[in-house]
C-alpha cells in the first residue's frame, strides 16, 4: 500500500491515461435509500501527489494556466450531472467534466436521487427536494473528511451544473445551512455536525423559479406560436386557447418581477424599463463579444453580422462606431432563437413535464396519477382569470406540502433573503443566446437578486450556444483563479 492509499480507507486507482488518482463509488450518507445514486467520485490531478502517490513531496505545482495552488488549497469542483430533474449516478470522467481536472482542480462528481427514483418497494423516493438534500449531504461528507483528502480545499468548493443541474448548483450556493433541510438530511444519515454552505457556484442555463416559470417563458416567447421540441418531432402550433393563455401569462409577469428586490424595474408592457434595458444590454454585449472574437477587422465583423441577421430583423446600430444593438426581444425570438415549448411550458395541462414529476407525490407508484402533479399557482391564477376549465385541476393539486417543496427547490427564496441561509459569496451564471429551454429572465432575476444582496454575482449570455454548458474557453478557470486568489508563477 503506497502513501496515498494510506490517506483514506478507500480504494484509489492511479490512471496515467487520465493523469489522476481516482476513488469512486463513495457513499456520502449513513442511511442511503439508493446507495448507487447517493455516492460520489473523487479525481485528483497526479501533479498534486506525484506518480508514486506521495503527497508530502509535491509543492505548489503550476496549473496549465501558469497559476499556482498548494495541494491543500486547490479548489474542489463539485460537479453534478443532473438533467431534467432526473436521478444521476456520479459521472465518471467524460469530455464534459474532464476539463475541470485538466484545469488543475480536484473534481468531485456527485450522484443524486431524482424525480423517477424508486425504493426497493417501487415507491417514489426522489421527489423534490431529494436531489438537493443529497448534494448537501455530499458537501457535508467532504467537510467531515477534509483532513483525509489528499488534496483540495473544502473552503473552496465550487458547485457546477447545467439545466436542472444548474438550478441545483444555484440552490447549493444560495441555501447553505438552511434549517429547512435538516429533517431530510437526518433521514438519510448525513454528517449533521458539518455545514453544507459552499464558496461559489457555476450555474449553466439554470431551470429556476418553477412556480413562475410559465409566466417567464411566455414573457420571452410570446411572439411565437410555432414551437418544436427537436428534430425528431414536427413543429406544433399553439391553439387559440393556448395563445390567449400565453398573452395573459406574459402580461402578468411584470407585476411579479417588480415584486422582487432586484434594483431594476420592468415596464407594464414587458418591453421597457431598466430591467428590460439591462437584460437586452447583456444580449447585445454577447453578440458584440462574438463578433470581436471572430471578426478579423471591422469589415469582416460587418459581414458576420450580415450573415447572422441578413434582413436586419433584430439588430441595429448602438452608437457612432456601429457596434450592434439588440433592443427588440420579440424580433430576436422570431428571427433567431425560436420557441421550444408549448403553453404552459413547465406545468402543462397534461402534467407531462419533468417538473410535474419532480413535484409529484413521495411514495407514488410508477405510472400512478400521484406521480405527476401541477405545481404553479401563478399559472392557475391566470387560468382562473380567463375562466379556463383547466384551472380547477391545477388548483386541486396545489397543496401546502407541494408549495413548500417547490419553495425548497427555488433559489429565489434564498437569493432574495426571504428565507435565511448562508449564501455563497460568488455565483457565476451563463446561458446560451439560443437557449429556448427557459426564459433569459429567470436566471437574470436570480442574478439581480444576488447583486442586491451583495453577492459577487456574474451574469452573461454566450452567443451562439443553446441549452448547454454555455461558456467561452478558459473563462471558467480564470474566474475560479480570480475568486480563489491563485498566484501566477
Amino acid at each position: 500500500m503506497n502513501d496515498l492509499e494510506k490517506i483514506m480507507s478507500l480504494t484509489w486507482e492511479y490512471r496515467p491515461q487520465d493523469g489522476c488518482y481516482a476513488a469512486e463509488g463513495i457513499c456520502y450518507c449513513d442511511k442511503p435509500v439508493v446507495p448507487e445514486l447517493q455516492s460520489l467520485n473523487i479525481y485528483v490531478p497526479e501533479t498534486l501527489m506525484g506518480k508514486a502517490g506521495a503527497v508530502a513531496d509535491v509543492l505548489a505545482p503550476k496549473t496549465p494556466r501558469g497559476t499556482v495552488y498548494a495541494p491543500a488549497d486547490v479548489p474542489i469542483v463539485f460537479y453534478n450531472d443532473i438533467g431534467g430533474y432526473a436521478e444521476c449516478k456520479p459521472a465518471p470522467l467524460t469530455p464534459r467534466n474532464r476539463r475541470f481536472l485538466n484545469d488543475g482542480f480536484v473534481l468531485v462528481s456527485v450522484g443524486a436521487r431524482g424525480r423517477q427514483t424508486r425504493d426497493a418497494e417501487g415507491r417514489a423516493c426522489g421527489k423534490a427536494p431529494a436531489a438537493l438534500v443529497d448534494l448537501k449531504a455530499a458537501v457535508r461528507w467532504l467537510r467531515a473528511h477534509r483532513d483525509e483528502l489528499p488534496a483540495g480545499s473544502t473552503d473552496s468548493i465550487v458547485s457546477v451544473g447545467t439545466s436542472a443541474g444548474g438550478a441545483m448548483s444555484s440552490l447549493v450556493a444560495t441555501s447553505g445551512n438552511s434549517a429547512l433541510y435538516l429533517p431530510y438530511l437526518e433521514q438519510i444519515g448525513a454528517c449533521m455536525d458539518e455545514c453544507d454552505n459552499i464558496f461559489a457556484a457555476q450555474c449553466y442555463c439554470p431551470i429556476v423559479d418553477l412556480e413562475h416559470a410559465d409566466m417567464a417563458y411566455e414573457w420571452m416567447f410570446r411572439s411565437k406560436r410555432i414551437y418544436t421540441m427537436g428534430d425528431k418531432r414536427p413543429p406544433e402550433v399553439l391553439d387559440a386557447a393556448q395563445t390567449r393563455l400565453s398573452q395573459a401569462l406574459a402580461a402578468a409577469y411584470p407585476a411579479y418581477v417588480n415584486s422582487l428586490p432586484l434594483g431594476v424595474e420592468l415596464g407594464e408592457d414587458g418591453r421597457s424599463g431598466s430591467y428590460y434595458r439591462e437584460l437586452m444590454e447583456h444580449l447585445s454585449t454577447s453578440l458584440e463579444a462574438f463578433l470581436q472574437a471572430e471578426g478579423t477587422d471591422a469589415g469582416d465583423r460587418a459581414a458576420l453580422l450580415a450573415e447572422l441577421d441578413p434582413a436586419g430583423a433584430f439588430t441595429g446600430a448602438r452608437d457612432k462606431d456601429g457596434t450592434p444593438q439588440i433592443s427588440d426581444l420579440d424580433a430576436y425570438v422570431r428571427a433567431y432563437i425560436g420557441r421550444m415549448k408549448g403553453c404552459p411550458a413547465f406545468d402543462p395541462m397534461s402534467r407531462a413535464s419533468p417538473e410535474n414529476q419532480e413535484l409529484g407525490e413521495w411514495g407514488a407508484a410508477e405510472g400512478a396519477l400521484e406521480d405527476k402533479r401541477h405545481f404553479a399557482p401563478a399559472t392557475a391564477k391566470v387560468m382562473r382569470s380567463l375562466a379556463m376549465d383547466e384551472a380547477s385541476a391545477y388548483e386541486a393539486d396545489l397543496t401546502e406540502d407541494r408549495a413548500e417543496r417547490a419553495r425548497l427547490i427555488n433559489p429565489m427564496a434564498f437569493a432574495t433573503g426571504a428565507v435565511p441561509s448562508d449564501t455563497a459569496p460568488h455565483v457565476r451564471i451563463r446561458v446560451g443566446s439560443r437557449d429556448a429551454g427557459h426564459s433569459f429572465s429567470a436566471s437574470f432575476n436570480l442574478y439581480r437578486a444576488l447583486v442586491e444582496r451583495g453577492v459577487d454575482a456574474d451574469y452573461g449570455i454566450v452567443w451562439g450556444q443553446g441549452h448547454c454548458d454555455a461558456d467561452r474557453s478558459g473563462e471558467f478557470s480564470a474566474w475560479v483563479d480570480r475568486i480563489c486568489g491563485a498566484s501566477r508563477a
